[in-house]
């Protein structure tokens, strides 16, 4: 007999960042922790140094407690996500639950391509698969009437806060927020009232991990319901799957509890483009939704849990439904506002290798070479790199290669290219003009201005906040007054 997929191993995780974007910014340490129930079967917790092509946020570092000795003496980002990686493949089987998904994924898989740690930049979703905590909280209170075992932190004027460090609170956990081990532990123990919750809504964000039953979902019923909507506006939503966007990771749907497919007949695929496009709101009637990003659905028998202004019975809303997929002509020209939004991303182009990681999926070659270049020992890599016959100089992983050995130890690559590099790091890091060639990066300017803030608005903090200025003034060569 089978165990219950809620009841087997999973394995809980969180990143704490140097900023919040994944393409410029790092991971600065990482909890993995392997539990069933309360008890931890396995963990990890690992702390890098920032590289030297990066400045971190002072935001960042006072909101996540990150000391001037773990900047300067962590172990290499490039281990950090090696180690991590090595871990999950000790577990090829297991969930992988984080408390926002999204944002953890992004940093990992970046971090994967970046540091040429396999071929495989996807591998939580590919190997294992990946669920959300913060969207299991949002179902919760969206289809759940009244909540028995947690208890929803609520603002001054009432609205519901889904920050973990508030659920942590309101909830008496004894566990430090932005620490990466303990808001691991804090979301092992929510992810067990969660289960108490509704074991129901939990098991279909397990499910819904997988892009096939989604998709499976979709074709067994006429429409499909999931929560949609941000704090105090949060609602079960009665969707009708109109088309795929051209990479199939989002959908475009309607909310047929509000309109009647045949209202929808003079629509362009520029009208549709600008509705999809304004800020949500309860009462939109178009929604693009990704099925990759952890969002859970559930089938049309959760419709009486939904936002359903005019009370249509499920006849009614099936019998829409079933217009809207025969209609051929409105699915062609919804298709049209997804192929614009698509072309829309595709013209944000960079020339830096790390944001070329959506340019294809990798290569055999590309593959071949990471995996040659994983098996040589570290003083061996870079005239592997040099000498290789398989990919061109200016290919994106043979530059992110040549970065990962400049930051993983500065000694292995020519004297020429580290100064080459050290240059490199200056103009991009050390332009006090305020004007930035990427505006994804943190620069110096960008530093000051945080300190000057964090100084201003937390002066009990000053301790911390001069070993930070400490650090950037060793990194920067400058004293700040």
């Amino acid at each position: 007999m089978s165990t219950d997929i809620i009841n087997k191993p999973l394995i809980a995780k969180d990143h704490e960042t140097d900023s919040l974007n994944p393409f410029t910014g790092q991971i600065l340490t990482h909890s993995s922790k392997r539990f069933i129930e309360d008890k931890i079967l396995d963990e990890i917790y690992l702390e890098a140094r920032e590289e030297n092509s990066r400045l971190p946020s002072p935001y960042a570092l006072m909101t996540n407690r990150v000391s001037k000795h773990q900047l300067e003496n962590g172990i290499p980002v490039h281990d950090l996500h090696y180690q991590e990686y090595m871990f999950n493949k000790k577990y090829p089987q297991d969930y992988i639950v984080t408390y926002n998904s999204p944002f953890d994924f992004k940093f990992s898989f970046c971090g994967y391509y970046q540091n040429l740690i396999c071929s495989d930049w996807y591998s939580w979703k590919t190997q294992n698969k990946v669920f959300c905590g913060y969207e299991i909280m949002k179902n919760i209170v969206a289809f759940k009437t009244d909540l028995e075992f947690i208890n929803l932190p609520y603002n001054r004027v009432g609205i519901p806060s889904f920050r973990l460090e508030d659920i942590i609170r309101e909830n008496n956990f004894n566990n430090v927020p932005h620490n990466a081990s303990e808001d691991v532990s804090a979301l092992i123990s929510l992810f067990n009232l969660m289960r108490f919750e509704s074991t129901e809504i939990v098991r279909q964000a397990m499910f819904c991990s997988s892009k096939k039953f989604i998709k499976d979902l979709m074709n067994e019923n006429l429409f499909l319901c999931t929560a949609m909507g941000f704090s105090d506006d949060i609602s079960g939503k009665i969707i009708a799957p109109l088309c795929f966007s051209p990479d199939g990771s989002n959908f475009l749907g309607l909310d047929i509890s509000l309109v009647n497919p045949d209202e929808l007949i003079s629509l362009s695929s520029w009208d549709i483009y600008l509705l999809i496009q304004k800020k949500y709101d309860i009462d939109n009637i178009f929604l693009k939704i990704p099925i990759n990003k952890a969002k859970i659905f559930f089938p049309e028998n959760f419709y009486m849990k939904c936002y359903n202004p005019h009370l249509l019975s499920l006849d009614k809303l099936k019998n829409r439904a079933l217009k809207l997929r025969r209609n051929k002509d409105i699915k062609e020209v919804a298709l049209g506002a997804l192929k614009f939004f698509d072309e829309q991303f595709r013209k944000e182009t960079s020339v830096e290798p790390e944001k070329l990681i959506f340019e294809s999926f990798v290569t055999p070659s590309e593959t071949n070479f990471i995996n040659q270049f994983n098996n040589l020992n570290w003083k061996d890599r870079w005239k592997f790199i040099q000498d290789n016959g398989i990919l061109n100089q200016d290919n994106r992983i043979v530059r992110l290669g040549k970065k990962t050995i400049l930051e993983y130890d500065f000694s292995i690559a020519p004297c020429d290219v580290q100064e080459r590099y050290r240059r490199y790091c200056e103009k991009k890091l050390f332009n006090f003009n305020n004007t930035k060639e990427d505006a994804g990066h943190i620069n110096i300017s960008d530093v000051i201005n945080e300190l000057n803030i964090l100084k201003r608005d937390h002066p009990s903090e000053i301790k911390h906040i001069k070993e930070l200025e400490e650090y950037y003034d060793n990194r920067l060569a400058i004293k700040y007054k």
